[in-house]
């Protein structure tokens, strides 16, 4: 069974963060991030907060269960929100707070290049909501119309 420090070493590659850039983004020294990492002594809240900011999964680091959100960064979750925006702005019909987070969430999960899978879960998610819009992978869903283009 892993470890705290080596969760928290494997985060930490995973953000491809060397000890001492983990350690200075964090507000501690090397030699301090090197002591987390080998079991030696244990992060406090500021410094796992500052690794909650920076993408780490702070959930994994101190129980070994992954959170939900593991690997999604701001970045990503910006994006899928600007797409989701866009995709009802474009069509001019409202969205509640609910279907549009929702869609971000389907946005934001992995998708299998071509399967066409990601669509599918929007279109799930939006079902029953006949004034959201949806797309993508080549399905655009306005309303309660679906229409597969095989142009993409």
């Amino acid at each position: 069974m892993s470890s705290i420090g080596d969760r928290l070493r494997e985060e930490r590659k995973r953000l491809n963060l060397s000890q001492e850039a983990c350690g200075i983004a964090c507000g501690v020294t090397k030699m301090s991030q090197l002591n987390y990492e080998g079991n030696k002594r244990s992060p406090d809240a500021a410094y796992l907060q500052a690794f909650a900011n920076l993408g780490g999964d702070v959930q994994f680091v101190l129980t070994g269960v992954p959170s939900v959100a593991q690997g999604i960064s701001l970045a990503q979750v910006e994006r899928a929100a600007e797409q989701a925006y866009q995709m009802v702005l474009g069509s001019g019909i409202q969205a509640s707070s609910k279907q549009f987070s929702r869609m971000v969430l389907a946005l934001l999960l992995p998708d299998e290049p071509g399967s066409g899978e990601k669509a599918r879960r929007i279109a799930n998610v939006t079902a029953g909501h006949g004034s959201l819009v949806a797309q993508g992978d080549g399905i655009v869903q306005v309303g309660g119309k679906v229409r597969i283009s095989r142009n993409r």
